[in-house]
């Protein structure tokens, strides 16, 4: 519980996605969203109704937001509901 790396997040240069969960009662949303705003790209986005795994309660919208985020030449925390239902992970082929 002692062990942070909030310090070493301003030498963080890609843009980076920093998702929580508004219900989350393991890590706290607020200082996630603190953590969010040290970070030079840093984007953040906190998923409503959802508790600590959105991973697991949500998957269609982490898988979503990660592809559209991975993908974008702009990326955003807050993309459209086009924009995410769009969002395909590219095929890569076997060589």
């Amino acid at each position: 519980m002692d062990h942070t790396v909030r310090e070493r997040l301003k030498d963080v240069k890609c843009p980076t996605l920093l998702v929580t969960a508004e219900e989350d009662k393991i890590c706290c949303p607020r200082t996630a969203e603190e953590a969010a705003k040290t970070l030079p790209n840093g984007h953040f986005r906190k998923i409503p109704k959802c508790g600590h795994a959105p991973q697991i309660e949500k998957p269609w919208l982490i898988n979503h937001l990660v592809v559209d985020f991975l993908s974008s030449l702009n990326p955003t925390a807050h993309p459209s509901w086009t924009k995410l239902i769009l969002a395909k992970p590219t095929r890569v082929s076997p060589k």
